[in-house]
């Protein structure tokens, strides 16, 4: 604990990771690290000695600052914590417990992600995505929302391969039925029965997440409580969309065949 709180101290000073982050791009002088971030070379030096001295940066026998292999994993890192403190106070409230801890450590892929704290708008960029999606579109969720029905019937028609994981067990009530409209739900299950919308079950779905081959429309991670209210992310950024992708495949292998269950058949 004493050494992780020594490497804590040592990235609690913002030049410190400025100098770590230009370092991990190539080697530099310090005149150049006081050039182009505008402090004395005093300063710098101070910052670069501590660095060396915590094993983080290495001197060359050129005279070269660089970041040493050491120090590239702990900056490898970082873009997790700074995800998480950017968004703090949506993850006060998250219970991001049932997240494999292999994603976790590299929830840093997640950085350039936008936050939607609107259902509404959420919902509408799934809308979008289905209609967008030209190779492939993944739905992640507790429940099926009623106004995708029609938009996951247009991608099924154009071809592309849907895949829909909910929870285990799940059933289509009449009432559903009623709302959504009754042929609306027989050409849905036709689509299911024809393989055209492939289903799986997972014992417990640990968010709620939409994505196509171009963007992930929605990642939501549940409240405290264990509820699923559809705000939280989205984002074009590739190492997030893989992010997002290797997770759900993540969840896809292990969960069970999926099945359509309902009082109409």
């Amino acid at each position: 604990m004493e050494r992780l709180s020594n490497l804590f101290f040592e990235l609690s000073h913002e030049d410190r990771l400025e100098i770590l982050s230009m370092l991990m791009d190539s080697s530099i002088k310090l005149t150049k690290i006081s050039s182009e971030m505008d402090i004395s070379s005093q300063e710098v030096y101070r910052h670069l000695s501590r660095l060396v001295d915590s094993g983080l940066v290495s001197k060359t026998p050129e005279g070269d600052y660089k970041i040493t292999s050491y120090g590239t994993q702990v900056m490898r890192l970082v873009p997790g914590y700074g995800f998480l403190t950017k968004n703090s106070a949506y993850f006060m409230n998250r219970d991001i417990s049932l997240i494999p801890d292999g994603f976790m450590s590299r929830v840093g892929e997640l950085s350039k992600a936008e936050l939607v704290n609107d259902v509404m708008v959420t919902i509408l960029d799934v809308e979008v995505m289905l209609r967008e999606a030209e190779e492939y579109a993944c739905l992640m969720s507790n429940q099926m929302i009623m106004s995708l029905y029609r938009p996951i019937i247009e991608a099924s028609d154009r071809g592309i391969i849907l895949k829909v994981m909910r929870p285990r067990g799940w059933r289509v009530t009449e009432d559903t039925v009623e709302k959504i409209g009754r042929q609306t739900f027989i050409e849905i299950r036709d689509r299911i029965r024809q393989g055209k919308i492939i289903q799986k079950e997972p014992e417990v779905i640990p968010v709620f997440m939409a994505y196509s081959e171009r963007q992930v429309a929605a990642l939501s991670f549940p409240n405290l409580v264990g509820e699923l209210d559809y705000l939280g992310f989205k984002t074009d950024n590739e190492k997030a969309c893989n992010w997002c992708n290797e997770l759900f495949d993540y969840i896809w292998d292990r969960a069970h065949p999926g099945e359509i269950r309902t009082i109409i058949d």
